[in-house]
């Protein structure tokens, strides 16, 4: 069973089904996102228009728990309807699609810095997905934006007295059992994430130090083509050069490498110290890139001497490889409930009790600046 079955089935349990709206041109991506929501009984679709102005209007007359935007416009007119919205709803939850096109790229990759959450692409004889995976893996984000619903604060209610009906309370999870950090003193960094994973890694690694003195390794779980942008992003963000992994590279200080998209990323002990591979192995955990493989072989070349971190994403990639990071020694930090637009990856580390903490993101740079400034 797939990863995005599986986030389907936990998230029929919730309750009442996920209010979707369709932001689209009427044609191919507007009507095959209506079948597919339509056809879902988990979710429903409480609105469907064309364009921002519309979008707008519509979420000031209702709580919408997640929405579903065609990307089939110029970067700016999505910037503008993006902005537009999350001034109404600063927690809404946001699913771009379209086709795999250098454009339509670039338009996504602006997107997720201005705040969506997830960029699908559309079937096509380009992009290799099939109607099924599109059709769960749509359907399965949306189950888990509804999942994942902050429950709406007084002041923001009060600026939104005209809606129909409150947004439902959300149920945070157990509390969480901690571990003590690790003594030992890292030698690299790690990170994991996938659906938010980029604004949040946005926030984090632009607060590392410019003379940081370890490596950084990222696996975002991201389709080819993506990751190039993403790391070009990262860079104008972060004081660190920011690159996609090449096979063979050695592993300098001070210098962020990213998984390129639909590969695997590892570090090997290399001739002259550590180094990146890059191979298209299977799909571990539904994904590849994966989490797991590059944490495990962390493990393998630095022993305990890791400090790896866990942030928003749908899924448990990366928990054995995390598991594996804290049995060696090393630790583990992972983003909170709240602040993670699907506490899916940081939620399986936190609730297995292998983390020495969980942090709102705003914390999480902070925790590694201390843990680089300690004196072991």
């Amino acid at each position: 069973m797939g990863e995005a079955q599986r986030e389907v089935e936990i998230a029929s349990k919730v309750g009442e089904p996920i209010r979707v709206m369709i932001v689209a041109d009427p044609g191919f991506v507007g009507d095959k996102v209506r079948g597919i929501v339509e056809a879902d009984p988990r979710l429903t679709l409480v609105a469907q228009v064309v364009d921002g102005v519309s979008a707008v209007s519509a979420l000031r007359r209702q709580t919408i728990d997640g929405v579903v935007l065609d990307i089939g416009h110029t970067e700016a007119q999505i910037k503008v309807t993006l902005s537009r919205m999350f001034k109404v709803d600063p927690h809404l939850k946001v699913l771009m699609v379209g086709s795999l096109s250098f454009a339509n790229v670039r338009t996504s990759m602006m997107g997720l810095m201005e705040g969506a959450a997830e960029f699908h692409v559309t079937p096509s004889s380009h992009s290799r997905k099939t109607e099924k995976e599109f059709s769960d893996g749509l359907s399965a984000v949306l189950q888990a934006f509804g999942r994942s619903t902050r429950e709406v604060d007084d002041r923001h209610v009060a600026l939104r007295r005209d809606l129909p009906q409150a947004r439902p309370k959300r149920e945070l999870s157990k509390p969480i059992t901690l571990r003590p950090a690790s003594k030992l003193a890292p030698q690299i960094l790690a990170f994991g994430s996938s659906t938010g994973g980029p604004q949040a890694l946005f926030s984090v690694l632009a607060l590392l130090p410019r003379d940081l003195k370890l490596p950084v390794v990222i696996t975002q779980h991201m389709p080819a083509t993506f990751t190039a942008l993403l790391a070009n992003h990262i860079n104008k963000h972060s004081s660190l050069p920011c690159t996609e992994g090449k096979h063979g590279e050695p592993l300098i200080p001070g210098h962020i490498y990213l998984a390129p998209g639909d590969n695997h990323m590892t570090v090997r002990k290399g001739a002259n110290g550590p180094e990146i591979v890059i191979d298209q192995n299977p799909p571990i955990n539904f994904c590849r890139p994966a989490v797991d493989p590059l944490f495990d072989s962390l493990v393998k070349v630095y022993g305990g001497n890791i400090l790896a971190t866990m942030l928003t994403g749908m899924g448990a990639d990366g928990l054995n490889g995390s598991r594996a990071i804290v049995e060696a020694g090393g630790t583990l930090i992972a983003q909170d409930e709240e602040t993670s637009v699907v506490w899916g990856m940081p939620g399986a580390v936190a609730q297995d009790g292998i983390c020495a903490a969980v942090l709102p993101l705003d914390g999480i740079a902070p925790f590694i600046n201390r843990a680089l400034e300690q004196d072991w």
